[in-house]
């Protein structure tokens, strides 16, 4: 009987070892691909590809928690706010930032922890320019089980026809039709009041989430949503809404009452470090057990100029780069290398969006303003003053070259800004990584190198 007691409970404890081992791991929700040497690498490279969507999201926001980094502290304010009646979250950022990412994912993360939120699903809603509150409280309401005061309208069109039987016999009317019917977006009554919202909102649970928020140009759809945040947080309802969208401040966003700035969570998503970036696409390359060379991660760190948009970008055209190349047998080590970086800056420079490339389609055809915009992007301190670019500039080009037209020239089409007087930095913060990409992917590798150690002993030296 010792005996029997002795194995049960070594039984128990490695059973308990098991347990904490497999909390531990982190759960995946798909399976990845696995380059075991059991395993055709015809199969290998198929799973890559298959699973590559669900690691790298340059078209769409992160998919998965465990692949959304550097924002941990960000969610634990998200946290605090949500488990307040009445709270509201405004989150703001530059573009390409991750603010849809982390306000999609870290909802979803919280619903399924937080005892007071077990069981909701967050609603999202991407705002358009046109949409005013009417559409917006039309689409989101029945989701909350608010039905009563929403209206769907529906238009319908009936189109009759006539059949020729033969040449001999006359026309006859066909009876029957086609009928089309085209829904529209739903609405809310025209002269519904935040309080009518508020009234119909008691007793309901939810997260709301209105991404985009920056593009309402509706007047009174601006002046609508802060109010109906004062009138949930003054009724203490059990909903929150989330405010996604560009700007500096809370302000630059939604203007909100005074009285309500205590039960308003303000969360500034910055860009991402250096260490961040590289995590992206360390756990990504691993995710799909792809090994990596250093200098070739480094690279990516650099060029994306700490904005996760174009590390997505990156990442994912070095490993569709790979997977072409395994498929015609000319890779099979498993291995991304810093020589797969050019073929991926090529491919994110061709899918960039088209405000990026017009805005540079417009610069290029001036040296100079090309090897302006070049510095300005490459460097490592932002804003850069115009003493700073004159120097870089001298370095590159072996002669002092008066800039003054030049940083005007790029002021005035909009490619620059002035934060303070004699300090540059893009207007629009993405146009730097698409610079460092595009100059790259058309300057020769020779000419590259030398631009690079002229621009790298200045850097050193300061």
């Amino acid at each position: 009987m010792g005996s029997l007691q002795l194995f049960l409970r070594a039984a128990q404890r490695r059973w308990g070892k098991m347990k904490r081992r497999f909390r531990r791991a982190p759960i995946l929700q798909q399976a990845l691909a696995l380059p075991e040497p059991h395993i055709r690498p015809a199969s290998v490279r198929d799973l890559i590809e298959r699973d590559l969507p669900l690691v790298f999201t340059p078209r769409s926001p992160v998919r998965e928690i465990r692949f959304l980094q550097g924002r941990d502290d960000l969610i634990e304010d998200i946290r605090g706010a949500l488990v307040h009646l009445g709270s509201a979250i405004v989150i703001y950022g530059e573009r390409g930032v991750g603010k849809t990412s982390l306000a999609q994912l870290a909802s979803e993360k919280l619903c399924r922890e937080l005892p007071s939120l077990q069981g909701i699903t967050p609603i999202y809603y991407s705002v358009s320019e046109s949409d005013t509150y009417q559409h917006i409280l039309g689409a989101i309401l029945p989701r909350l089980g608010v039905e009563k005061i929403v209206t769907k309208v529906q238009t319908t069109s009936t189109s009759g026809e006539k059949s020729r039987v033969n040449l001999y016999v006359a026309e006859l009317e066909d009876k029957s039709h086609t009928e089309t019917t085209t829904a529209a977006k739903p609405l809310v009554e025209p002269l519904l009041s935040p309080q009518v919202v508020v009234d119909h909102l008691h007793g309901k649970r939810g997260v709301i989430i209105l991404d985009d928020y920056e593009r309402i140009t509706d007047q009174e759809t601006r002046h609508f949503f802060p109010e109906l945040i004062k009138k949930i947080s003054d009724n203490r309802l059990a909903v929150t809404l989330i405010v996604v969208g560009i700007g500096d401040s809370t302000h630059d966003l939604i203007s909100v009452h005074p009285s309500i700035e205590r039960n308003l969570t303000a969360i500034h998503v910055p860009r991402l470090t250096d260490e961040q970036i590289r995590q992206i696409a360390v756990n990504g390359f691993a995710a799909l057990r792809l090994r990596y060379e250093p200098e070739a991660v480094e690279q990516i760190v650099r060029y994306s100029a700490n904005f996760p948009f174009y590390t997505h970008r990156l990442c994912e055209g070095i490993v569709r780069a790979y997977v072409a190349q395994a498929r015609n047998n000319q890779r099979h080590d498993w291995t991304i290398r810093a020589s797969d970086v050019p073929a991926a800056i090529r491919e994110a420079v061709r899918n960039s969006p088209p405000s990026l490339t017009e805005a540079y389609e417009q610069i290029k055809t001036s040296e100079r303003a090309l090897q302006v915009a070049y510095i300005v992007a490459s460097a490592r301190e932002e804003p850069l003053t115009r003493a700073r670019i004159q120097e870089y500039l001298t370095a590159w080009v072996g002669e002092d070259k008066d800039i003054d037209h030049t940083l005007k020239k790029l002021v005035d089409q909009g490619m620059l800004q002035r934060p303070e007087t004699g300090q540059y930095c893009f207007c629009n913060p993405l146009q730097r990584a698409y610079v460092i990409l595009r100059f790259r992917a058309d300057t020769p590798a020779e000419q590259l190198a030398r631009i690079d150690a002229a621009l790298g002993r200045v850097t050193q030296s300061a």
